[in-house]
């Protein structure tokens, strides 16, 4: 017989109050047993707290000791502790840790504090830790002789305040150091193109030539282009030195002419350009024209000018030409008045560097035409600067438009500065001319 559904639930029912007072028993001692358990587990938890706490203390101590150890006898972390410190600006413990609570080798972190102090343009103090390191049997490594020198460099470059008889006398001090016969380090290019640099800013001769002579001294391109930019400059700023400087620069070029001619030597174009541009500063035209043919060499092209061939001093085809070189083309073409070479080598070098040059070959070729008065060449150039999308500078057109300041040309102003970009500054006397 079936049962309503709601009679089976309520037999079912009937069936478990009985043994409600069991249930309730049993419940009550499951109870007391999760609350005894917990009571154990925590018990256990808070001695197990007690016990880690006394091995954290412990391995702190332990870990103290081993990084007190670590300063004290490896380098690697001394220095990278050192540079953590000079990082929060705190040199004065640097120092300290240095001196006085480590014996490992010490130079790498006294290498970073030298570079501190000469970042901060302390010169002075950071000749005196130099000093020190080498008292305290540190060895200087080829960085410290890059830190030292790049250092000084860049004082005397953007620290006007700076004493450049100092700074002079500390790099020759540097040099003297990395030079000497028992020094356990070789010059190598970073340290000797620092040192070019120097001679160049301090239009020093005779520390270029004794780099030059010294054995150690192992010259590259970029090297001697500096030495030659020093040579020009030398040249056109002591009229007295002239035929020295001259000799100087024709001897560094025939010694690298023959070394590339064995092979030994990589002529580069800044070398080109350095040593053409000496040579157009010269009293005689076929010094000019070599010069002219040393650069035209490089993009196989036609000489306009009479020249000896083959010449001792033609290296030939050597680099890759860009912008530089045809810069350098037009400087001396307008040493030479030359117009219509002009014309000519611009529209031949467009088929053999990258085009448009840089913006520096379109002030040179305006000069060209500013100095022989060629008002229509003049806009015709600044026209096509615009629809290559060079656009013309401040610099650019300050040099278009000085042949206005002629009463002669004043009239042109407004139409030249019509070319400019909206909104190019004007200087002082172009607001006056365009008022006007």
């Amino acid at each position: 017989m079936h049962l309503p559904s709601f009679l089976g639930r309520f037999r079912n029912f009937a069936i478990i109050v009985p043994n409600f007072g069991r249930l309730q028993t049993f419940h009550t001692a499951i109870v007391a047993q999760v609350s005894n358990a917990t009571k154990v587990a925590r018990k256990r938890k808070e001695k197990l707290i007690l016990e880690q706490g006394f091995n954290k203390q412990t391995i702190r101590q332990k870990k103290r000791l081993n990084n007190e150890s670590s300063l004290r006898n490896e380098s690697y972390v001394l220095a990278q502790k050192v540079s953590r410190l000079l990082k929060g600006e705190q040199p004065k413990a640097a120092l300290d840790l240095i001196v006085k609570k480590s014996l490992a080798p010490k130079t790498v972190a006294y290498n970073h504090l030298l570079e501190y102090h000469l970042r901060k343009g302390e010169y002075n103090f950071a000749w005196s830790l130099y000093n020190m390191m080498k008292k305290s049997m540190q060895v200087p490594n080829e960085f410290t002789y890059t830190i030292l020198l790049q250092g000084l460099y860049s004082i005397l470059v953007n620290n006007e305040a700076a004493s450049k008889r100092k700074l002079s006398e500390l790099i020759k001090k540097v040099y003297n150091n990395l030079y000497r016969s028992n020094s356990s380090v070789t010059p190598n290019a970073i340290h000797i193109n620092i040192l070019a640099q120097c001679c160049l800013k301090l239009k020093d001769v005779e520390f270029a030539n004794d780099i030059l002579l010294q054995p150690k001294t192992k010259l590259d391109s970029s090297i001697a282009s500096k030495i030659m930019y020093l040579y020009l400059d030398v040249a056109e700023m002591q009229p007295s030195h002239f035929d020295e400087m001259h000799k100087f620069a024709n001897d560094l070029w025939k010694f690298t002419v023959s070394k590339y001619n064995e092979n030994e030597f990589v002529i580069h174009e800044d070398l080109l350009c350095a040593f053409a541009k000496v040579l157009s500063t010269a009293k005689n035209e076929n010094s000019k024209f070599l010069g002219l043919k040393i650069l035209l060499q490089q993009v196989d092209a036609p000489m306009q000018y009479p020249i000896q061939e083959p010449h001792p001093m033609l290296p030939g085809q050597c680099c890759e030409a860009t912008s530089r070189s045809l810069i350098t083309v037009l400087y001396i073409l307008r040493q030479l008045g030359d117009v219509a070479s002009a014309d000519f080598y611009w529209t031949f070098y467009k088929s053999r560097i990258q085009w448009p040059p840089a913006i520096q070959a379109f002030h040179e070729r305006l000069r060209i035409y500013v100095e022989s008065k060629q008002i229509n060449k003049i806009m015709g150039l600044l026209r096509e600067m615009n629809e290559m999308g060079l656009l013309p500078t401040a610099q650019t057109m300050a040099i278009a438009m000085s042949p206005c300041l002629q009463r002669k040309y004043s009239k042109f102003a407004q139409k030249i500065w019509d070319l400019a970009p909206p909104n190019t500054e004007k200087i002082k006397w172009v607001k006056e001319l365009i008022a006007s």
